[in-house]
């Protein structure tokens, strides 16, 4: 999927336009419209299970989604739901008033053949007549409710993804309903003046919202010979960061970007640490942003344990094929020697590309009987087999729909429900020690519908091969920095000045597979408070 030369920005995004290079903001958009779109293309399009929400779980955030603007995609899908539910809303009006009318017309028509056939049809007849001319307009006043919202749900797709990623135009209700709901929600940007936050609740997934954990290496480097070491942990990693600042302005490597980063263990959070958040009804969350002179209070000498950890990421862009890979960097204190941790992590495409749902709709607007044909050429028969076949198993239409249901959705019912379960986290959070987010804590919606990394035939191995000149370059640049500070890299180091960085594992990272978070074991949490599993509404 190429990125289009030039795209409009909205008001909305005006201010991001001034942090965030344009590139990636084109990106965004188009990620962001992907995804809106394969929500909308859905067959059971619009559910209430189904649809992004606005607010996160109670005691928790969104997260942070790369190249995403949550916002932005929020208001299309919702704008999509409303003109589905005004559309069903005209109908049922003017079908009430077609059946009013057709009532009138059959009494009429009844009693007009009753005056006309008075000896021969009676009371019975009249009843019959009234009753066969008033089921005949009924069903002449049918509609086929599913193949209007799938007509609906085919023109906002292809709103969407056409060129410029406009989008739906935004109503005054979905736009305050939205505004209103949203928040806690960020887009992990690095190298800005505030930092991001994220949190951990699950071992395979230590960097959430910057997709799948690939690699994890570190390196143990003790002094040199005859040297002490007194420097402190934060001191190292500020100078190797700098070096690598300095390394990637030379580099001459195009989309990438560095910056700190810090991240919390959310299992072992406490709910009242001074790190969370306070909001509404005593509602304590993680933070999604912090700046340096927050963290230098909370990391400070009168702390004996930080509630978190700071590292320095580096990531790199793939504008074409809409994927990133961030390289996850911080000193590891190792008695009287220096460690030094690289992890890397990347985020794919969304799994529906742009042509994939454009080519669903245009399957649907084209699906349509082929009627009778005098053709006997079995190649032809074959092909039109085969198309049948291949349509009847990725349905856009869905079969049937629940109107009621529909109208429903977003009603005051749901905020009961919610509000129901705000309660029973609110006692969990009485009962409990640690943060309750933790239970609640779960794949951010960008990585839900995201692969690993692309899979693209051209684009997996110029990624690949990007990933692993960053990663051996960066892996080099710490080592050296080690060297400076008075470390011994000669375990990493042959004797002719070559590297051992094990660059090897960057050709074996996943690639198109499904973003999967294992599910964490606490046994001792979910038996003190029973309710480890308790889903979000």
């Amino acid at each position: 999927m190429s990125v289009p030369a030039q795209i409009e920005n909205q008001e909305d995004h005006e201010t991001d336009s001034l942090a965030r290079p344009a590139i990636e903001i084109d990106v965004t958009r188009i990620v962001s419209a992907c995804l809106a779109a394969s929500v909308i293309s859905r067959s059971d399009f619009p559910t209430e299970g189904s649809l992004p929400k606005a607010a996160p779980p109670p005691f928790n955030t969104h997260g942070h989604m790369a190249l995403v603007d949550y916002d932005w995609m929020l208001k299309q899908v919702w704008q999509a739901v409303e003109n589905v539910q005004e559309r069903i809303r005209a109908l049922k009006r003017s079908g009430r008033v077609r059946y009013y009318i057709a009532s009138v017309l059959a009494l009429v028509s009844s009693v007009g053949v009753v005056y006309l056939l008075a000896d021969g049809v009676g009371l019975v007849g009249s009843v019959l007549i009234f009753l066969a001319t008033l089921g005949t307009i009924w069903i002449v006043n049918q509609r086929d409710f599913a193949k209007i919202v799938a007509d609906i749900r085919a023109d906002s797709v292809q709103r969407l993804l056409s060129p410029g990623f406009e989008g739906l135009a935004i109503s005054k209700t979905v736009r305050e309903k939205i505004e209103q709901g949203l928040g806690r929600v960020g887009d992990g940007s690095l190298g800005q003046e505030r930092i991001p936050v994220i949190t951990i609740c699950a071992d395979g997934a230590p960097f959430p919202g910057y997709g799948s954990l690939q690699v994890d290496n570190s390196f143990t480097c003790p002094p040199k010979a005859g040297e002490t070491q007194d420097k402190s942990v934060r001191q190292v990693a500020e100078v190797i960061a700098e070096r690598i600042r300095v390394f990637i302005r030379n580099s001459g490597m195009q989309h990438v970007k560095c910056g700190d980063l810090i991240v919390l263990d959310g299992e072992s959070l406490a709910a009242d640490s001074q790190i969370l958040v306070h909001g509404e009804n005593d509602e304590r969350f993680p933070p999604l942003w912090k700046n340096s002179a927050e963290l230098t209070v909370i990391e400070g000498p009168d702390v004996s344990t930080p509630p978190f950890r700071r590292y320095f990421a580096i990531q790199i862009l793939f504008p074409r094929y809409l994927t990133i890979a961030t390289l996850f960097t911080r000193p590891l204190p190792a008695g009287n020697a220096m460690g030094y941790q690289i992890a890397v992590s990347t985020l794919g495409p969304p799994f529906e590309s742009r042509g994939q749902l454009l080519d669903r709709v245009s399957r649907y607007k084209h699906d349509k009987p082929h009627g009778n044909s005098d053709l006997t050429y079995t190649s032809i028969t074959r092909l039109r087999r085969l198309r049948d076949q291949f349509i009847s198993n990725r349905k856009f239409k869905a079969e049937s729909i629940d109107t009621d249901a529909i109208l429903k959705i977003g009603e005051s019912v749901d905020v009961a429900e919610r509000h129901a379960f705000e309660y029973d986290m609110e006692q969990l959070a009485e009962e409990s020690f640690f943060w309750p987010g933790r239970f609640t804590h779960s794949l951010t919606w960008r990585e839900a519908c995201s692969s690993t990394f692309t899979s693209h035939f051209f684009g997996k191995s110029e990624c690949l091969a990007c990933v692993r000149a960053l990663y051996t370059q960066t892996a080099k640049t710490v080592l050296d920095g080690l060297e400076s500070l008075g470390y011994d890299v000669s375990d990493y180091r042959s004797e002719t000045g070559v590297y051992s960085i094990k660059a090897d594992k960057i050709d074996q990272l996943i690639v198109g597979e499904q973003i999967h978070v294992p599910e964490r074991v606490n046994k001792q949490n979910e038996a003190n408070s029973g309710k480890a599993n308790t889903p979000a509404p």
